[in-house]
């Protein structure tokens, strides 16, 4: 090997040979007599093995109560989700919709105006002009009402 690393070969076959013990000491099979009585420390040991299982499971219950709950409101919530996402796209249609009526009543209104406007006609250019100013906030109060423009 290179570098400056030395292997200890006698350290290095004690550290095996004591890792060879262990593993022996831990595979000996333990036998016991299915006919011998359980000590009373043995029984005390037994008993709080089985309080301490009880607990774990009564935890354990509780979790589970608890992670039903969760998964209850999980599914409330996307159900939430799903309906408030549909009320959106509707919304976003019915915007749409509203802005393309808004978009050629615009436009009939410039045609009205362009047919009707002579350089002599002030009076009537006023009267469209607050018409239209109206009509533009008529429109901005019922969108405002209904809760589609929120300031």
């Amino acid at each position: 090997m290179g570098g400056n690393h030395e292997i200890d070969i006698e350290k290095e076959m004690e550290f095996k040979e004591r890792k060879k013990d262990k593993k022996k000491k831990k595979s000996k099979d333990i036998t016991i007599d299915p006919e011998r009585e359980m000590t009373a420390e043995e029984a005390a040991v037994l008993k709080k093995f089985e309080d301490n299982d009880k607990e774990i499971d009564n935890m354990l219950e509780g979790i589970i109560d608890q992670l039903d709950r969760i998964k209850l409101q999980a599914e409330n919530l996307s159900k939430g989700i799903d309906h408030q996402t549909k009320l959106r796209e509707n919304l976003g249609k019915k915007i749409n919709i509203s802005w393309k009526k808004l978009d050629k009543k615009d436009s009939d209104l410039k045609k009205v105006l362009n047919g009707y406007r002579k350089s002599n006609r002030l009076k009537l250019d006023i009267c469209l002009t607050i018409i239209c100013a109206l009509l533009f906030g008529m429109v901005y109060s019922i969108y405002r009402s209904k809760g589609y423009i929120p300031w």
